[in-house]
């Protein structure tokens, strides 16, 4: 039976009148009217007093899960000593140290406020440290909504051959000229990468991708992908950018770099190394971050390390990295425990559903058992089966993202993820699919 909604449905209908659609992000439109009262742990509480176990973790920013102790005892300290000054403070410092001690590729970092923001600088900084104008990126990666790598995301057809996807706008408003220096090419594939580094390497900036695929479903890198793209990267003296906005502080202290024993030259990480508050950093090599610190690419941004989401940041990084990272160990044993066992029930129940991606998020999908490897993989699933489930237990108070993704956080426990799994047997008792 649907949980009443009504007044989230009401509230839907008052926020239309003066925020555009309804909504202040547009991912939220896909979903089902929703306001929230509250949050805590593992669990969210809607307006009409409906409670949730939360697997959207407000799109992963959330690692430590809703309202974290050490984060707000963090913030509380901090509001009475200001919230932005305008110059350095020691906060700055010493979160600047911890990231540089945990991330394998840090020598030194800047901090902006987004992922989206952050790509963006560093895509700029490989560009005006090599002098090149061009960059590889993979087809279904997403790198956040910056015009000049807001590209074949989710491309239709027509859309190129498979081994040299074309390169294509995500959304109307972005200028045709976005296409010309970026470089579409399949994920999890090293051939089409060497090809293009053998013919156009003296016009390529850099490689970025999302270690692991976070969009469409959630796809890991093939073995000997990573490192066969810094061996490529390194014989042709192309930067390698690994964006960890989800990744780091989540696969690892160190991010997936660390995870997988693959080390760029450049990376940025956002949602996780906030813990909630707006937070984000990209850094790398000493010789490349030099190209900011003597000016001749300078990085702008008035809230950049304010030090109220300095605080938030330091408190949580802190408690993500303590006791040889044991929370993060903790998300991945809680995440590997609620994959399986919903592996284990599809399989039971003949249910056309596979739950693919790594320990700390993963995605129910319509497909084969099997995980896809590339975008055009992905488009054999069947969306709108997939999607029934997951309403159907969003329905029974279970909430993951819209596209079936499930991001774990530290506050995730057993008791929940036992939970979970009753309600999704529940559902494939009684739904046919």
């Amino acid at each position: 039976m649907a949980l009443n909604r009504s007044k989230s449905e009401a509230m839907f209908e008052r926020a239309k009148k003066t925020i555009a659609g309804g909504v202040a992000s547009s991912m939220r439109a896909f979903d089902k009217p929703f306001f929230v009262e509250r949050g805590e742990g593992s669990r969210i509480w809607d307006v009409d007093g409906n409670e949730y176990i939360d697997y959207v973790m407000a799109y992963a920013p959330l690692v430590l899960g809703h309202a974290p102790k050490v984060v707000n005892d963090a913030i509380r300290e901090q509001l009475d000593k200001g919230l932005i000054h305008g110059t350095g403070c020691e906060l700055e410092c010493e979160l600047a140290e911890e990231i540089v001690k945990h991330v394998p590729c840090a020598d030194q970092v800047r901090f902006g406020m987004s992922g989206s923001e952050t790509i963006h600088m560093t895509l700029r900084l490989a560009r005006a440290h090599t002098g090149r104008n061009k960059v590889i990126k993979f087809e279904g990666n997403f790198h956040g909504t910056i015009a000049d790598i807001y590209l074949s995301v989710t491309p239709q057809i027509p859309f190129g051959p498979d081994h040299r996807p074309w390169t294509k706008r995500q959304v109307t408003g972005q200028l045709p000229s976005v296409e010309e220096d970026v470089v579409i090419l399949p994920y999890n594939d090293l051939d089409p990468v060497e090809d293009v580094l053998k013919a156009q390497a003296h016009e390529i900036a850099a490689i970025i991708l999302e270690p692991v695929a976070n969009y469409n479903g959630i796809q890991p890198p093939a073995p000997g992908f990573l490192e066969g793209l810094r061996k490529l990267t390194e014989q042709y003296g192309v930067l390698l950018i690994f964006d960890e906005v989800v990744t780091g502080f989540r696969m690892a202290p160190g991010g997936a770099q660390e995870y997988y024993g693959v080390v760029p030259d450049l990376f940025v990480s956002a949602k996780g190394v906030g813990c909630g508050v707006p937070m984000a950093v990209f850094g790398g090599r000493n010789e490349v971050m030099k190209t900011i610190a003597d000016g001749t690419m300078p990085h702008y941004g008035t809230y950049n390390a304010n030090a109220l989401c300095l605080a938030g940041s330091l408190a949580g990084i802190r408690e993500l990295t303590k006791d040889d990272g044991a929370a993060i160990k903790h998300l991945h044993k809680v995440g590997r425990s609620l994959r399986l066992g919903l592996n284990g029930l599809f399989e039971k129940y003949d249910a056309p559903f596979y739950a693919q991606g790594v320990d700390p998020f993963f995605a129910v999908v319509g497909q084969e058992k099997q995980d896809t490897r590339t975008y055009r993989d992905t488009l054999t699933r069947d969306y709108d089966t997939a999607r029934l489930f997951r309403d159907a237990m969003f329905d029974r108070g279970v909430w993951s993202i819209f596209r079936g993704n499930f991001v774990l956080s530290v506050a995730h426990t057993d008791e929940d993820v036992k939970q979970t799994l009753k309600i999704a047997e529940e559902v494939l008792q009684s739904e046919k699919y």
